[in-house]
């Protein structure tokens, strides 16, 4: 329409406007981010808070453990606790060992007999003579003890490796080889003697080679087999020992203990049994074949009787050590490397938690009086707020503390403050963040019990003649008397002795000298009870 003004609202807004929008929009920006920072300060400090409270715990019932768990055993049975851990693992390393050597050595006794019997049977058959079988048992009993008379370690080719397991040691890898020529002709003709023949060795080339073959594998069962056997037994027996020793150590486990048994070596590398057994009849060898009355029990722990344990304080110790390892290992989580503060941290000094846990709880009231600021007194907290008021939540927490086990302030039961070993870490995380929330009331009872003490410690400080009237009495003394002698206006004198008004210091000794009493009979920094 014509002539008609414009809308206001649609005008643009002028510099100042604009202004005062940026400002608004500043404001509101620092009232959220100073909430959002204390709300993130506020849950960090919470869960340190938390962990220090734990600490408290923990070395409170460590207090109550002794004398049956000190802190210096609690170090012993965690270290133990490590050792052990790595030692099971160990055992059942050199167990799965000791099982692959018995699972190789199986195998070559088994090869070695069968290639036995299966020589002898075609050689007896070649020779035309009575007593076939006896015949078949003495080269049994002949191929099973012969070895090579030049141990260089020779190796059979028996298909290209040595040895199925892959922990054999360097230090004993024979060279591939077959037996000399001369020596293969030599075991023959002991062993045609052996047979009682008097015929002229004649054997065919496939023979040789058995015979070199077979005295290759005797020289891998009873040689090279028997020293690696007997290398992983020892291994074996030596983490056993230890894990006896380190379950011994640790009185709270004997209850569960289970206790390894050194391992022996297979008889048959000794027993000569063996060696006159009839072929065919080979038995596989066993990790539990020992020898008689020593059966291999180490790989099948078993517990030991426990009716006659005394099981008292076991529980206690075990869930004191268990704590204490999962505390050391929460660097791991917090610093993501592995560190030992903690570990020092939850045996440090009572007192020395103490101080950082009300330390702790004053900053977090004064974060926690910066998110409910508004709440309470109208007023948004500005970025500054960040720094001030955890700095005051500090220092009055530590004053408050300080007020609290000096004894100078007296609350419901203030016993426990004056000693750090029973101190509730409760009522220490209560001290600090009430002394946060309310920093300003803390720095004013702080000042009225400084004031009040100081001014007793002073010669000349103003204290109450609660004891004036009855010294008057006792001298027969007027109010004008008393007060023509210090020379004072008896109304000054009437409001001493009434407690109206403290006796300035400078008067104090001059009354005393006149009414003939101590200081201490007439004056004090108490207040009289009004009414």
């Amino acid at each position: 329409m014509a002539g008609q003004l414009p809308d206001k609202s649609h005008q643009e807004m002028t510099p100042s406007h604009q202004r005062e929008a940026d400002c608004d929009w500043l404001v509101r920006l620092n009232h959220g981010s100073t909430l959002i920072i204390s709300s993130i300060f506020a849950v960090v400090l919470m869960l340190i808070v938390g962990g220090l409270i734990a600490f408290m715990q923990f070395q409170t019932r460590l207090l109550n453990a002794m004398p049956n768990l000190t802190p210096g055993q609690l170090i012993e049975y965690v270290e133990a606790e490590r050792r052990s851990v790595q030692v099971v693992s160990e055992l059942y390393d050199r167990r799965d060992s000791v099982l692959n050597v018995e699972q190789e050595t199986s195998g070559v006794l088994t090869r070695v007999r069968g290639e036995i019997d299966s020589f002898c049977k075609i050689l007896v058959n070649s020779l035309v003579a009575e007593g076939a079988t006896s015949k078949h048992d003495r080269c049994v009993r002949f191929l099973r003890g012969v070895l090579p008379s030049r141990m260089e370690r020779p190796i059979p080719v028996l298909g290209g490796t040595r040895f199925a397991f892959s922990d054999v040691s360097p230090d004993i890898q024979p060279q591939y080889g077959i037996l000399d020529e001369d020596e293969v002709v030599d075991i023959a003709a002991s062993l045609y003697a052996d047979l009682g023949s008097k015929e002229k060795p004649s054997i065919k080339e496939s023979l040789r080679n058995k015979i070199s073959q077979i005295v290759l594998l005797n020289a891998d069962f009873y040689v090279d087999l028997q020293t690696i056997y007997k290398r992983r037994i020892d291994e074996f027996n030596y983490i056993c020992n230890e894990y006896n020793q380190i379950r011994s150590t640790i009185a709270y486990r004997r209850v569960s203990a289970q206790k390894c048994h050194d391992l022996v070596l297979p008889s048959y590398w000794t027993d000569h049994i063996l060696l006159a057994s009839a072929a065919g009849e080979a038995t596989q060898p066993t990790l539990g074949s020992g020898a008689p009355g020593q059966p291999n029990a180490g790989l099948n722990l078993q517990p030991p009787d426990l009716s006659a344990l005394d099981t008292s304080g076991h529980q206690r110790s075990f869930e004191l050590v268990s704590n204490y390892m999962f505390y050391t290992t929460l660097d791991e989580y917090v610093f993501f490397i592995k560190t030992d503060f903690f570990e020092k941290l939850i045996l440090s000094p009572s007192d020395y938690i103490s101080i950082w846990l009300v330390t702790m709880c004053g900053a977090l009231g004064g974060f926690m009086n910066i998110l409910f600021m508004n709440q309470r007194i109208g007023k948004d907290p500005t970025l500054g707020s960040l720094l001030i008021a955890p700095i005051q939540g500090v220092v009055c927490a530590l004053i408050l503390y300080i007020i609290l086990r000096s004894g100078v302030l007296a609350i419901a039961d203030n016993s426990g403050m004056k000693d750090e070993s029973t101190i509730s870490p409760f009522f220490l995380g209560f001290v600090g963040i009430t002394a946060g929330l309310v920093a300003g009331r803390v720095i004013e009872v702080f000042h009225d019990r400084a004031s009040a003490w100081l001014g007793g410690l002073g010669q000349h400080g103003d204290r109450w003649g609660f004891g004036l009237a009855a010294a008057m009495q006792e001298r027969s003394m007027t109010v004008k008397d008393l007060a023509d002698a210090v020379r004072v206006d008896e109304n000054k004198i009437g409001e001493w002795i009434d407690e109206k008004i403290e006796v300035p210091g400078r008067f104090q000794p001059l009354l005393a000298a006149v009414l003939r009493k101590s200081e201490r009979q007439l004056f004090t920094t108490l207040a009289p009870v009004k009414g």
